[in-house]
């Protein structure tokens, strides 16, 4: 399913209830036994599960949803399956890492796939990609630069930070403990993984030692957040933010310092 499937979850209902319902779902259909799972899994390492694709699209019937997931939430995917990586054909821009935040959607469908195929860490994924936009050509540069961008997508893409006018979370979702969880999913995994994520967000919110995780205040200094965290400077700065339904491509870094911009100006007149 991806990360992105949780943040769907989460944005497209105000509490847990729909993320545990689905994932509990999602468990019950990859089978009772040991070896059906198994099987399962096997099988999505040529291509996802359709279930995440039509729940997605069920949920996104409602106008209210939609315009939550794709105004609230920016999918983080990659653009070089193994076909593009050998024979071109990707588009005319190349962003950091090759991490396409992609928000703003023009229609339900678009934000489907696109949340699809952040999940497509498969051989579907890395060779054929995902088709998500219906046109990469019309797209521009903040500074006005016209360029084209893949419409084809895959598993790959990295979290960013989006903006300086709040607070910024970041959780470190993998765990050293039960692996299994990574392939298989059960009820048991779900619980486990739920009540886990609920101890880290208290950790992480009262600044324990340790945490899995911590947050960037709008006045803190990215990079000195970033080295006390033993990460790089260039960590959760990597990338493009891509608002299609406006079809405009900005830099992670251009994102954060127009936030900045219009933030002093609001408190120059207030």
């Amino acid at each position: 399913s991806g990360c992105g499937c949780s943040g769907f979850l989460m944005l497209a209902a105000p509490d847990a209830t729909l993320l545990l319902m689905a994932y509990l779902l999602y468990a019950r259909s990859q089978g009772e036994s040991t070896l059906r799972r198994g099987l399962s899994a096997a099988l999505q390492s040529f291509r996802v599960t359709s279930f995440w694709e039509k729940l997605y699209r069920e949920l996104l019937r409602d106008a209210g949803t939609f315009e939550r997931i794709s105004k609230n939430g920016a999918v983080a995917v990659a653009a070089k399956p193994l076909r593009v990586a050998l024979f071109g054909g990707a588009g005319d821009f190349e962003p950091a890492e090759d991490n396409y935040l992609l928000h703003d959607f023009a229609d339900p469908e678009e934000a489907v796939q696109a949340y699809v195929a952040t999940g497509e860490a498969t051989a579907r994924g890395f060779t054929r990609g995902v088709p998500v936009l219906a046109d990469g050509n019309g797209f521009t540069h903040g500074s006005g630069e016209a360029t084209a961008l893949p419409t084809k997508y895959c598993d790959g893409g990295a979290a960013a930070i989006w903006g300086r006018s709040t607070h910024c979370l970041y959780y470190h979702t993998w765990f050293d403990t039960n692996r299994g969880d990574l392939a298989l999913c059960t009820v048991e995994s779900v619980e486990r993984l739920f009540l886990q994520g609920v101890d880290d967000a208290l950790a992480i919110l009262a600044g324990e030692d340790g945490a899995r995780g911590f947050i960037i205040a709008p006045s803190d200094d990215i990079e000195l957040v970033l080295a006390r965290s033993g990460r790089t400077a260039q960590f959760l700065q990597r990338g493009v933010f891509v608002e299609v339904r406006q079809r405009v491509v900005r830099t992670v870094k251009e994102v954060c310092v127009k936030a900045s911009i219009v933030e002093a100006f609001e408190a120059g007149t207030s």
